[in-house]
């Protein structure tokens, strides 16, 4: 969804800048497992460390798994 990866965005912020920055939102609406969901949660909050607002990335479609959503932020809440 984005012609970056995560790991390049600090080098592309100010020091006190801080990012909104999201698990594709395209990973709800298959079939992609939780685990992987999870680890692109997790890549996300390692790289930015304390200078992130986990989401998913702009909304939840229509047609997305709430159920997976919810599992995520369980999980962050839990991690950080």
């Amino acid at each position: 969804m984005t012609n970056y990866e995560i790991e390049e965005l600090p080098e592309a912020m100010a020091p006190t800048m801080k990012a909104y920055l999201g698990v594709p939102s395209t990973f709800f609406t298959n079939q992609t497992p939780d685990d992987t969901i999870k680890l692109y949660g997790e890549r996300i909050a390692n790289t930015l460390r304390g200078r992130v607002i986990l989401n998913i990335g702009d909304i939840l479609p229509a047609a997305g798994d709430i159920y997976k959503a919810i599992e995520l932020g369980k999980w962050a809440a839990e991690r950080f």
